[in-house]
């Protein structure tokens, strides 16, 4: 079952992170904003299509990949998701969601709707034990290194 929300996205960025971590934003190097994402253990931001706005999330559990109609870029990496659930944010706030501890493949997918709703963003909930990060579609914005950067300073 979907989990949809509006969020307020500032900076090119959405993240997800445990909630009790301190300083969940991560720093973002050349290399990151190449590959789209910025890592760490947990939390992840990944760049946005757009440099701000209000924009549609949806957040799900799912057993496989889903790259809905639309696809602009997909990216997954390695999430741990601890007993306090995840949260979904910007800079100015985000929304804390109740996704069961465990081992996931994270999927960020950046869709192109309609004219009316430019944006929308996924995040796609995998149990895996052992994903690697990878990028599954790839726009023209992002250039990727060969072997993706998988540290992250917080911000």
């Amino acid at each position: 079952m979907a989990q949809e929300f509006t969020l307020g996205i500032d900076y090119h960025q959405i993240a997800v992170f445990n909630p009790d971590l301190r300083d969940p934003f991560n720093d973002w190097t050349d290399v990151h904003v190449r590959q789209g994402f910025s890592w760490r253990h947990g939390s992840v931001s990944f760049g946005t299509l757009s440099q701000s706005g209000q924009f549609r999330v949806v957040v799900s559990v799912r057993k496989e990949v889903d790259l809905p109609d639309g696809t602009v870029r997909a990216i997954s990496v390695p999430f741990l998701v601890d007993s306090n659930g995840v949260e979904v944010g910007g800079v100015f706030g985000g929304v804390r969601l109740g996704i069961a501890s465990g081992h996931y493949k994270l999927v960020f997918v950046a869709q192109k709707v309609t004219h009316q709703e430019a944006e929308v963003y996924h995040f796609q909930f995998i149990q895996a034990e052992n994903p690697a990060a990878q990028i599954l579609v790839a726009d023209a914005e992002l250039d990727p290194p060969d072997e993706l950067c998988m540290t992250a300073e917080p911000a």
